[in-house]
């Protein structure tokens, strides 16, 4: 379950050169849970919804993962924002935590939890949309910014 499948629930270790591979980025391991959440909806309830009931260790192993998948997301912010397709002055820990719970969503039709809205392309379209207006940096006068 998710130790094979850990490679694509993280954001790619090459960092993304454009907005929208960087947006491709963050969003493929939301399709990659969603598909896990219902491909092995046991391991996912155990891993985010049962672990803190079970044992402290596998507790502290969850939040381990979560972490480290938040430190991904932090380097492809990070380096969005150096090399100027993300704008100047986002506070890249707190939006990598962020983008980090917005995949729990993710999982919750997997759980028996309402399905996503429009299904999971639609969900991350929106999602695309909204982190390309509010971390992209904004068209220059006379600029169009990039159809998704």
């Amino acid at each position: 379950g998710l130790q094979e499948r850990a490679p694509e629930l993280a954001p790619p270790e090459g960092l993304a050169g454009t907005v929208d591979e960087f947006l491709d980025a963050m969003t493929a391991p939301w399709r990659a849970l969603h598909s896990l959440s219902e491909d092995d909806n046991k391991v996912i309830s155990l891993m985010v919804f049962d672990a803190g009931a079970i044992d402290e260790q596998l507790t502290q192993r969850v939040i381990e993962i979560f972490e480290s998948i938040a430190r991904s997301v932090q380097r492809q912010i990070d380096h969005g924002i150096e090399v100027g397709y993300l704008r100047p002055g986002l506070d890249s820990k707190v939006i990598s935590e962020m983008l980090v719970c917005a995949s729990v969503a993710m999982l919750l039709p997997g759980q028996g939890g309402a399905p996503l809205p429009g299904g999971i392309d639609h969900v991350i379209d929106q999602a695309k949309d909204l982190l390309r207006a509010g971390l992209g940096q904004p068209a220059k006068s006379g600029e169009t910014s990039s159809a998704h």
